[in-house]
């Protein structure tokens, strides 16, 4: 009973959908419906109409009949063919970008937690990829009106059937009750088929990912990976391969016995029918013209009936089809909140207070008992191992997620409190895993298309990427992006880095972050890059997160996080006082190290 409301809910979502994006579309698949059932009917009646005429001398009736008759084969007849054609052409293209537009809307709308958890990505991508190449929501209103309109074909000609011999009504009937069962047998075995798939195109989508990105090729070409991903991929491919053969099979013999059931009944009736035409031994003798009218009748109840079993079983694919985009768009969205407070004129003081946090799809806690507080032009480096909880501490301090446990405290107000886009609006942050996305150059940098460019030019040719960029063909205007460009132009992933960090300094919020966006640079250009950054924001707060030791020197107070829990923090000055501490034992292997590639790199150069 719990599947049942779920998938009567989800043929709603797509009938309301279907008529959101295209009440044309909906129209004139009902017009090619009823233009097909009319023709039908007409041709059932018609011919019966015709050859009573025909035995009774009407030679004028017989010339209007096949005249209507003549008419309605060639406008009815073209009708569906002109509607599907347009349909595919015209509407269907946008009603796929449609759904595509709405798939990013809603990305957009979700918790930022959901964006991290990958069964939801995969979900999207799902939804994205079935729904952009098999159109399941225009073929399942095809379906359904053809399947409407069948019905109440088959009872008209029902009533047409009773009407003649109760008997041969209820053979009917019984068949149309059997061709059902062999649909729901059919359909049980594509259900279960298609949710197979659900895993099998997770793992195909990652194979293809790794073809499609370059950094991984790499990998695959310096390792000699071919066999090992193109043998993953030709085995999910068997696996697919095997997965349809079976479901053609079963289509197969569910045809079969369909048509065997078809083919019994249709001889019955035949047999039937011709005995009534010629004799009273089962009732009263009939006309030849009810002898065609009876015989069309009980073809096209058989014909109907295995059109509407067949379409209730391609009802439920499509359904099945445009559940992962149903679930996707059902999914939770960032609640609106009603805020307590607007956002202080500025940052005073930034405190976590007692904040214990764990990530949603996990019992344990990533962060404990942190406190700690940053005042107004301080500026802080948070150093740590690996999996300290570092990235956590400015995800939470930027509003991605929220404590579970604690308050975080901007000028004493709980941050959580404050109206988001105002609180935004002061913070700025490079993360490790940054993105340049493939918009113009400007553009990147502002992060909008009204821009001012002569902040664009200033903050370009403070961090020293200007004439790069000036260098490209179309200056500031050209595009580029970490992937795929346009032009064929690339930067260096140095490059790129730096337009990430000019980002963040055009956006002149009060409060900087840079999280580990220089950690594919070597040491000593991570630290210029680090001290011009700290050069440019000048006396705003800023905050440091760096693998290497390097950005704690010049930074007032070092935040020392170890196992999710504040260890220290003091000056870098009182923290090497400390020889038996983390950061010590951190900040000397490194300086040896450092030392030991100076000494390297001078020995090369004699």
């Amino acid at each position: 009973m719990k599947n049942f409301k779920e998938h009567m809910k989800i043929y709603g979502f797509m009938i309301k959908s279907i008529w959101e994006y295209s009440k044309k579309t909906v129209f004139l698949i009902l017009l090619a419906s009823l233009s097909s059932a009319g023709l039908l009917l007409i041709n059932v009646f018609l011919p019966k109409l015709v050859i009573d005429s025909i035995m009774n001398g009407g030679g004028f009736e017989i010339a209007t009949y096949v005249v209507l008759m003549v008419l309605a084969n060639v406008v009815l007849a073209k009708i569906p063919g002109y509607v599907n054609n347009y349909i595919n052409n015209v509407d269907l293209p946008g009603v796929q970008q449609r759904i595509r537009y709405n798939i990013c809307e809603k990305t957009m709308k979700l918790d930022y937690s959901m964006l991290e958890n990958k069964d939801y990505m995969n979900l999207k991508d799902q939804a994205d990829f079935i729904m952009s190449t098999q159109s399941p929501l225009a073929n399942f209103t095809q379906v359904a009106a053809e399947v409407f309109v069948s019905f109440v074909v088959v009872i008209f000609l029902a009533v047409i059937a009773f009407s003649f011999s109760w008997v041969l009504g209820l053979i009917l009937l019984l068949v149309a009750c059997l061709n059902f069962v062999i649909g729901a047998w059919a359909n049980k075995k594509m259900g279960d088929f298609l949710a197979s798939l659900e895993d099998i195109n997770r793992k195909f989508s990652a194979y293809m990912n790794i073809i499609y990105d370059n950094s991984k090729m790499m990998d695959v070409k310096l390792f000699s990976m071919h066999n090992l991903v193109n043998g993953s991929i030709y085995k999910l491919m068997k696996d697919i391969s095997a997965g349809i053969a079976n479901m053609y099979t079963i289509n197969s013999l569910s045809f079969f016995f369909s048509g065997i059931l078809d083919g019994v009944s249709r001889a019955l009736s035949y047999i039937y029918i011709s005995v009534r035409a010629v004799s009273n031994v089962f009732g009263p003798q009939i006309s030849i013209g009810s002898f065609a009218l009876y015989t069309s009748a009980f073809v096209n109840f058989n014909q109907r009936v295995r059109i509407i079993s067949q379409n209730y079983v391609n009802m439920i694919m499509m359904r099945n089809m445009t559940e992962p985009y149903y679930r996707f768009m059902m999914l939770p969205e960032e609640k609106a909140k009603s805020y307590e407070y607007g956002m202080p004129k500025s940052i005073d003081t930034i405190e976590f207070k007692d904040v214990w946090f764990k990530y949603p799809s996990s019992e344990d806690y990533v962060l404990k008992n942190l406190s700690f507080n940053i005042n107004k032009g301080e500026k802080i480096s948070i150093v740590g191992l690996n999996g300290a909880g570092k990235t956590t501490i400015i995800k939470l301090m930027t509003r991605l997620y929220e404590p579970t446990k604690g308050e975080i405290l901007l000028n004493g107000l709980d941050i959580s409190k404050i109206k988001m886009d105002e609180y935004q609006k002061f913070i700025s942050v490079v993360f490790q895993d940054y993105n340049i996305y493939n918009f113009p150059v400007a553009e990147t940098v502002a992060s909008r298309a009204d821009y001012d460019r002569e902040k664009v030019t200033k903050v370009l040719k403070d961090i020293d990427i200007y004439d790069k960029i000036n260098s490209l063909s179309s200056g500031m205007d050209t595009k580029v992006s970490m992937g795929y460009s346009e032009t064929g132009e690339k930067l260096s992933q140095g490059q790129f880095q730096k337009l990430a960090i000019a980002r963040s300094l055009y956006k002149d919020s009060e409060l900087v972050i840079l999280d580990e966006p220089t950690s594919a640079l070597d040491p000593k250009s991570e630290a210029e890059i680090y001290e011009n950054f700290n050069y440019l924001v000048k006396e705003k707060t800023s905050i440091y997160i760096s693998h290497r030791m390097s950005s704690s020197i010049f930074c007032d107070r070092i935040l020392l996080i170890n196992n999710g829990t504040v260890e220290d923090f003091d000056t870098h000055h009182n923290l090497m006082q400390k020889t038996d501490s983390l950061y010590y034992k951190m900040f000397n292997a490194q300086k040896e190290n450092y030392e030991y590639q100076e000494e390297e790199e001078s020995y090369e150069n004699e």
